[in-house]
């Protein structure tokens, strides 16, 4: 299976409050394949609703099948569909159209065979289109739903040989019927692997953001524009260390219609840095900042323009092994400086959780997905939402069945639950994110006379939710 690490998203002007400090989690919810194997989650849709689709595979003894959730704003399962004549294909890159149709990228598990699936809004199969570039192995890189209800396909090939004589890109744009309107194709001589993933521009344009490898083997970032007739206006590379790799993890279309690149390189001595990039519609890099996560090196990495001019980068970093994987989020403002930057280890990753996805939601706050291990090697079938949102560690309950009081306190807090509800573990954590205190099987009723005066973060799991509330000690 071929897989490129890009993923693009058009951000559209919003009406969204900045976030001032990281955001805590508003609930989490864990969500059940449909059988009790693996479960790889690939990706969160969102609907104009609020509500999302949850893309992803199960992997059984001898087979792949895909299967998709659809789950409503609160995190309740609304329905969920297997495709097992779709068996042996991996699914990825969902997008939803203005009717609600929901169309998918297919890639064989055993073949180079490039298709893509149309879906109604019930997530009921409509029908299956084969994609191929002439006579290479071409792969489907990424989709977009365009204002018009078509379809904006960004496709990768090969010689089949896999000598890498022959490479390139195509994009091309398909009604929602499936037929092709026009495409657009670039080769490369001698170049393997060379591929480019089209996002529509502000201006009717496209931007191209990928990669071409050099003579000696090392991968750089390949970014080009073509206007709306198709007509190539410029291209460029980003090589940032030119004896080692540099490649784009994601890349966005910003409110001013900049082209807005998240991506990391490789130092000399083996470790990575990680980068965002400004890029002007007019080919010029307005800035570039560089960011360092010392040992540890990068898995993962999405950018979102949360509120015009400002970003919120995810991503999740590994040591040597998977017990050190850490999700973070990160605020950049305009020009790339850090505004915040925080870790969810004490929180979300505790070693058998992986970062895949996060989305911001139609209530602006953040949606992140999750896999989920058994053990350190075999994925579960379970996967986790969390939303998050508000400052660090604080919810918003008051709309829930859940209450603090009195808050602030001296000596004691109370917490108000639901008839036949109890809390099965609750943590204390300071501002920094540090866990002060733990106890499994509380009463309702619980001491803080200890603590120093200040404010502190409750986390209150409660069946399968969790709550958390900021609280102050006087």
């Amino acid at each position: 299976m071929k897989t490129l690490l890009l993923t693009i998203a058009l951000v559209c002007t919003i009406n969204a409050n900045a976030q001032s400090e990281p955001p805590g989690i508003i609930w989490n919810k864990d969500i059940a394949a449909s059988v009790s194997s693996s479960f790889n989650p690939d990706s969160i849709v969102k609907l104009s609703d609020g509500s999302i689709l949850i893309i992803g595979n199960i992997f059984g003894d001898s087979s792949i099948i895909p299967e998709i959730t659809k789950v409503s704003s609160t995190g309740e399962k609304i329905w969920q569909k297997t495709y097992p004549d779709l068996s042996n294909y991996y699914i990825f890159s969902g997008i939803v159209d203005n009717n609600g149709n929901i169309f998918a990228v297919l890639e064989g598990a055993s073949s180079s065979e490039a298709s893509y699936v149309k879906l109604n809004s019930s997530g009921d199969f409509i029908w299956k289109k084969n994609v191929i570039i002439e006579n290479y192995d071409t792969y489907i890189s990424r989709l977009e739903a365009l204002s018009d209800n078509s379809i904006l396909m960004s496709l990768d090939f090969e010689s089949e040989d896999g000598s890498g004589d022959e490479s390139g890109f195509s994009f091309a744009k398909y009604d929602t019927n499936g037929n092709q309107q026009w495409i657009k194709t670039k080769k490369y001589q001698n170049i393997p692997n060379s591929y480019g993933a089209a996002i529509s521009a502000k201006d009717g344009g496209f931007f191209i953001v990928g990669s071409t490898a050099q003579v000696d083997g090392d991968e750089v970032g390949y970014i080009a524009k073509f206007d709306a007739q198709r007509n190539q206006l410029w291209e460029k590379e980003i090589d940032i260390n030119t004896v080692n790799d540099t490649y784009f993890y994601d890349a966005i279309v910003n409110t001013n219609g900049d082209l807005m690149i998240a991506g990391v390189y490789e130092l000399n001595n083996g470790n990575e840095n990680y980068f965002v990039s400004k890029i002007s519609s007019g080919g010029t890099e307005v800035w570039r900042k560089i960011y360092s996560l010392g040992l540890m090196d990068i898995t993962a990495l999405k950018l979102i323009e949360f509120s015009p001019n400002e970003y919120t980068l995810a991503f999740e970093s590994i040591g040597d092994d998977s017990s050190t994987r850490v999700g973070y989020l990160k605020k950049i403002d305009n020009a790339g400086n850090t505004v915040w930057e925080h870790s969810y280890k004490n929180e979300i990753f505790n070693g058998l959780v992986a970062f895949i996805d996060v989305i911001k939601t139609t209530d602006n706050n953040l949606l992140m997905l999750t896999k989920k291990y058994d053990n350190s090697d075999n994925v579960g079938a379970k996967y986790g939402l969390y939303k998050m949102g508000g400052s660090l560690a604080v919810a918003d309950i008051k709309s829930k069945s859940v209450s603090i009081y009195p808050n602030p306190s001296s000596h004691f807090i109370n917490i108000k639950l639901e008839p036949n509800e109890s809390i099965s573990k609750y943590q204390l954590y300071n501002l920094s994110g540090q866990i002060i205190e733990e106890q499994k099987d509380p009463s309702s009723t619980i001491s803080i006379k200890k603590l120093n005066s200040g404010t502190y973060i409750i986390k209150l799991y409660i069946g399968e939710n969790i709550y958390t509330e900021k609280i102050i000690k006087n």
